[in-house]
This record gives C-alpha cells, structure tokens and sequence, in this order.
C-alpha cells in the first residue's frame, strides 16, 4: 500500500503491460499520472502585498496533535510577517 497516494486512489499493476498506473475505486477513474493531494479544506488566505511579498522576513509557526496512534489528529500553520500580521493559516483535521 501507498501512503503517500491521496485518499483513495490506489497504485496498481497492468497485468498485460507491467506498467503502473492509478485507479480511484469511488470514481472508477484511472489514470498514469500520479494523482496529486486536493488542497486542503478549511483554508483562509490573506493577500500579499508587495512591500511583503518583496521585502522583510516571515515566521511560520505549526503544530500537530493527535489522540491516540492512530487516532484523529489535527494540524495547522500560520505563516506571519515580520510586523506580526497574519499572511496565511490553515488548519486541518487527519485520521479518522
């Protein structure tokens, strides 16, 4: 199995060819290219402006936390610029 696939794609063998390939088995989709990770929900964006986007420094600041192993989990990240404001954050619930 393929942790790093996202959910629920899965990565399967041509039986004919041996070549790999994708399937989403909710979908019924497949496909060659390697599926790439939806971005994710529960996201605020703050627009840059140009005095940030081409001058000073940023802090990233980001925690996780989970009950139990496995169990649900939660993370985020605030991204700030060097006069405090907030530029971007996200957070996102993982596991079950």
């Amino acid at each position: 199995m393929d942790h790093s696939l996202p959910k629920p794609w899965k990565c399967l063998v041509d039986d004919r060819t041996g070549i790999l390939y994708f399937w989403n088995p909710e979908t019924n989709v497949a496909q060659y290219e390697r599926p790439i990770c939806p971005p994710p929900r529960n996201v605020a964006q703050v627009s840059l402006s140009s005095s940030y986007a081409c001058f000073g420094s940023c802090t990233i600041e980001f925690d996780g936390a989970s009950r139990g192993n496995p169990g649900r989990a939660g993370a985020g990240a605030v991204l700030r610029a060097s006069d405090n404001t907030v530029l971007f954050y996200l957070r996102e619930g993982l596991g079950f």
